[in-house]
């Protein structure tokens, strides 16, 4: 009996120290890793050697719909697309809270819509920063919201096996042996499809002003940087926005410009024509070409 339970005692403490080794591995590769998949260990590697000038952040509708490159030829200024799937004001302040505190930006541009309504962590975008949940300043944030957040930080390997198809070991060894689309593109992704068969989409913002974009506000301001916000085209029924002009400084409403269905990919996003027109209507709102300056117009 004694020697069974030894044995017992043995290997729960190889599994024990298996796993500790395997969270170091996976997480010092999740912020050392070159070609890493992940917007958030982008941010999290980001420094002044990256030399921006600005940075777009959001959800899939900041990714699809404005394109760093073009910007770049256009008017010689280089910026990073943050944008990720499903991203909401949380995760959204938690790239520009990391992205400032490691790089100084003089404006960074965010897009804004129905996802104006949601102040807690998404369900899905929320996974990318479980990688980084022991720095100090995202567990914090995370421990306002999610019950287990002391779980998922504490215990070894626990994160990325519960979430093991998005931040297990395979899309660790991607984020080491793949070359990277994100330096390639500077994070825009979209696709050449078009869909004539559209439904529009309607939604309904409340009248609150958003603690997250609230302290996103304060925090740029702290950091010198001037933070614009816009809403992307949306194939709609003329989308109200009071709100985000009654409570957002420096908000364009770019949500109507854009109406021809040939240009979307699905009613929240363009195709990839549909990008380059929009983002040369970006350009002509917020920069002059082959200049450093913010446009007048």
């Amino acid at each position: 009996m004694r020697k069974l339970l030894l044995n017992i005692i043995s290997l729960l403490l190889t599994i024990s120290l298996l796993a500790f080794v395997l969270e170091f591995v996976l997480t010092t590769t999740y912020k050392r890793a070159k070609n890493s998949r992940l917007k958030t260990a982008i941010a999290i590697q980001i420094s002044e050697k990256d030399s921006l000038d600005y940075a777009l952040f959001g959800s899939s509708r900041s990714m699809r719909h404005v394109n760093p490159i073009l910007i770049e030829a256009e008017t010689n200024l280089k910026g990073y697309n943050f944008g990720c799937i499903s991203c909401q004001p949380f995760e959204i302040k938690l790239l520009v809270f990391e992205t400032l505190k490691r790089i100084h930006l003089d404006r960074i541009f965010i897009q804004v819509d129905y996802s104006y309504n949601e102040h807690k962590p998404n369900k899905t975008a929320k996974v990318s920063w479980y990688p980084f949940l022991k720095e100090k300043d995202i567990y914090s944030e995370f421990s306002k919201f999610e019950k287990d957040a002391f779980y998922l930080k504490n215990i070894p390997l626990y994160r990325y096996l519960k979430f093991d198809s998005k931040i297990g070991f395979r899309q660790a060894l991607l984020s080491v042996l793949k070359k990277p689309c994100f330096k390639d593109d500077y994070g825009y992704v979209n696709s050449t499809v078009s869909n004539i068969d559209l439904e529009k989409f309607n939604y309904y913002l409340k009248d609150f002003e958003n603690p997250q974009l609230k302290e996103i506000i304060a925090f740029c301001k702290k950091k010198r940087t001037d933070v614009y916000f816009y809403t992307s085209p949306i194939y709609s029924e003329y989308p109200n926005h009071i709100v985000l002009k009654k409570y957002l400084p420096n908000y364009t409403d770019f949500s109507m410009t854009i109406s021809q269905r040939s240009f979307f990919n699905d009613a929240l996003h363009l195709n990839k024509l549909g990008d380059s027109i929009f983002t040369k209507l970006f350009i002509k709102k917020y920069f002059v070409l082959k200049d450093k300056s913010l446009s007048n117009n």
